[in-house]
């Protein structure tokens, strides 16, 4: 209700809620200068569908609550099945990937333009991690957007679990037999996983590292999609584990003053989520 003069509203004098169940419309009164506002009827019971798929018992569409996770999803489908890899879960989450799109793009333009303004040098090494640099700008602009999620599954839904969204899409693998290795080695590849097979090991099944490789920041990135410099390896029991990716980056010293360090760290990033959400569940 609002206090009014000649010059029109003052000030709302008064606010008032209803509950319409709880008493007879036709009781209430109104007069003077007000305003109605009949809000929309929040449904926590079904705010949209998810997609779960891969490895669980009952795969497919299904209503979610508005507070519903995803532990509690793959529980009412009745849990994972006996061969199942929760460690390369995969969420794809609608509302990511535009800004995934304008991440990689932006990345993509921030190299480019690093080599145009680099000093010119004839140098054979120089005009390799040119090349090199290129190509990762280049590989930036044309991966798909698939708005991934990292998720660390625990299969607890009494832990904070994940909050799922409308249109989200769920994949859960079959436990791979492969680790991949990219970057600068002479034969990228998807090679065969073995328990005791150390890193080094996978990088030699490569053919080893090429020319331009940048050997002091190799990183390995999870099946999650969680990444870490492979120096950190110690810390996550020095296993590469099934799913993984190894990946090696290009020099970048003789380039230093084109400060692509830090831009090669999530250039190189994105570039491996993005293989190994897709052959995670292809292999």
């Amino acid at each position: 209700r609002y206090t009014t003069s000649d010059k029109g509203i003052i000030d709302i004098s008064e606010t008032l809620k209803i509950d319409v169940t709880s008493v007879d419309p036709e009781e209430i009164i109104l007069s003077g200068d007000y305003d109605v506002l009949i809000p929309n009827f929040v449904n926590d019971a079904a705010v949209g569908i998810a997609t779960l798929s891969g490895e669980v018992m009952r795969p497919g569409e299904y209503t979610i609550s508005r507070d519903e996770t995803l532990e509690e999803l793959i529980s009412r489908a009745g849990g994972l099945t006996a061969v199942a890899y929760p460690l390369g879960l995969i969420l794809n989450r609608e509302t990511l990937k535009e800004q995934e799109r304008k991440v990689n793009l932006a990345l993509a333009q921030k190299l480019e333009q690093a080599i145009l303004s680099a000093p010119k040098d004839s140098s054979t090494d120089i005009a390799q991690q040119m090349k090199a640099t290129l190509f990762y700008a280049n590989r930036l602009r044309l991966l798909p957007a698939n708005g991934r999620l990292t998720v660390n599954y625990t299969g607890s839904s009494s832990s904070n679990g994940t909050m799922l969204e409308k249109d989200d899409e769920i994949i859960i693998p079959k436990r791979p037999s492969h680790v991949g290795v990219t970057g600068n080695v002479q034969n990228p590849l998807m090679a065969s996983y073995e328990k005791n097979k150390t890193i080094e090991n996978y990088i030699s099944d490569a053919g080893g590292f090429d020319r331009t490789a940048d050997i002091k920041n190799i990183y390995v990135v999870l099946p999650n999609g969680k990444g870490f410099p492979s120096n950190q390896l110690k810390k996550y029991g020095g296993i590469i584990p099934p799913g993984a990716t190894i990946v090696i980056p290009p020099k970048t010293d003789k380039l230093s003053l084109l400060g692509l360090t830090e831009v090669f760290s999530r250039v190189l990033g994105n570039i491996a989520t993005s293989l190994l959400a897709i052959n995670a569940v292809s292999k």
